[in-house]
């Protein structure tokens, strides 16, 4: 409100796609802790996530190269590599290191077409794996001796159940990487800092006319500058820790027997391996009778992979104990298989 009375003048301007004085003051004191990131002429803002990664392909990339994504991966990695046109190669990543850097070493020598990788080292989605920062380092050296980009996805970073946060490959100061993350708690509004492509990317932001409205961008800032903010961020870091454990002990109740369900120490989500005969998609048919949905593994990749796999937002469960009867209600619909 506060916001929206200063500007009421200029409500209907346009916007940019630089942060306003408020926003960026505020990303660089919320990245206190990883210190990598000083000047806010270096971070480019868009709305959501899809014009981010748009952004960040078109500067490092052209649709005839080859982007390598983690496998399973963010489903929004593999549907902004299809719109724009590109190929894809999967690498396989595990539920506790992620991104398996043996796999990414043999598959850049394989194809030189690769130009670019997409990952989220810290809390992936849909694992929730985390990469320790010895692999981070690695990935950087890997990626610069082959002069491919590393689109860094860091939101779920935010989301950490311990302190302090989990750093982000970006701190190991390589040009290579383009960092994008934001405040999902909050706003869909993310950001973006390209190192060596942060020209391109602020070219082809104003090419498509991406713009972020002053006033949603100065409402972030005044939120992410008062001390209250942080402190529901630590309260929403233990409500998800609680949720987890909460969603985890009653999956180990009412799934059948050969489940195994990773226990991330971030993120808001669980990722569910079922054993081999049962099938997410059918699952979640069937689930959708009873108001209870999910995301198969399917969406995670290409193809049917991870068929016997689902992905459970433990978000949803923060406050509401009641959510946790779904569960109930997914073991005795998977008992009738």
């Amino acid at each position: 409100k506060q916001i929206l009375l200063q500007n009421q003048d200029n409500i209907s301007v346009i916007g940019s796609n630089s942060p306003t004085r408020l926003l960026g003051e505020a990303i660089i004191q919320w990245s206190d802790r990883t210190k990598w990131l000083t000047d806010p002429s270096q971070i480019c803002v868009t709305l959501g996530l899809t014009q981010a990664l748009t952004l960040a392909m078109e500067s490092s990339v052209t649709p005839r190269d080859t982007i390598a994504i983690e496998w399973p991966g963010n489903s929004y990695f593999y549907f902004a590599a299809r719109l724009f046109g590109a190929q894809t190669v999967s690498i396989p990543s595990n539920v506790q290191d992620g991104l398996d850097l043996d796999a990414l070493e043999n598959a850049l020598e394989q194809d030189p077409s690769i130009k670019c990788i997409m990952c989220m080292p810290n809390f992936s989605t849909p694992t929730g794996s985390m990469m320790p920062f010895p692999n981070k380092q690695r990935l950087i050296s890997i990626c610069e001796k082959n002069n491919i980009a590393i689109i860094e996805y860091d939101i779920a970073g935010n989301h950490s159940f311990k302190s302090p946060r989990p750093l982000p490959v970006k701190t190991c100061g390589s040009e290579q990487v383009i960092y994008i993350s934001g405040y999902d708690h909050v706003t869909d509004l993310h950001y973006i800092s390209g190192g060596k492509y942060q020209n391109s990317i602020r070219g082809f932001a104003t090419l498509h006319q991406v713009y972020v409205p002053n006033w949603i961008q100065d409402s972030l800032a005044v939120y992410l500058m008062r001390p209250q903010s942080k402190r529901y961020l630590r309260k929403l870091q233990n409500d998800l820790s609680s949720a987890v454990n909460s969603l985890r002990a009653a999956i180990e109740h009412h799934f059948p027997e050969g489940t195994s369900v990773h226990m991330p120490s971030g993120g808001r989500f669980l990722w569910v391996e079922l054993p081999g005969r049962f099938d997410s998609l059918e699952l979640l048919n069937k689930a959708l009778d009873y108001d209870i949905s999910f995301s198969p593994g399917y969406v995670f990749s290409v193809g049917s992979d991870f068929s016997n796999c689902l992905r459970l937002n433990c978000a949803v469960v923060v406050g509401k104990p009641e959510m946790l009867d779904g569960i109930k209600k997914l073991g005795a619909i998977l008992k009738e298989y």
